[in-house]
């Protein structure tokens, strides 16, 4: 029966470069989740950044505004 065999062999083989594929899908798949993460954490840095900078903001008009205020009943 070495035809058996013979297919055997091919499914074997076939078997392989199944597994190889499937692992290459793997390690680009964890490469894409480190790269997803690192994502996420420079997104966050820059949420903080614009909150601070949203504050900064909020408060350079407040004192603006207090200031014509104070500037206009002075007068």
């Amino acid at each position: 029966m070495p035809e058996l065999e013979e297919r055997q062999a091919k499914v074997e083989g076939i078997l392989e470069q199944v597994e190889k594929r499937v692992s290459n899908i793997e390690l680009a798949i964890m490469e894409l989740r480190k790269e997803i993460a690192e994502l996420r954490r420079e997104i966050s840095d820059i949420r903080k950044e614009m909150s601070s900078n949203f504050r900064w903001l909020v408060g350079i008009m407040l004192t603006t505004w207090v200031t014509i205020i104070l500037a206009i009943l002075i007068k």
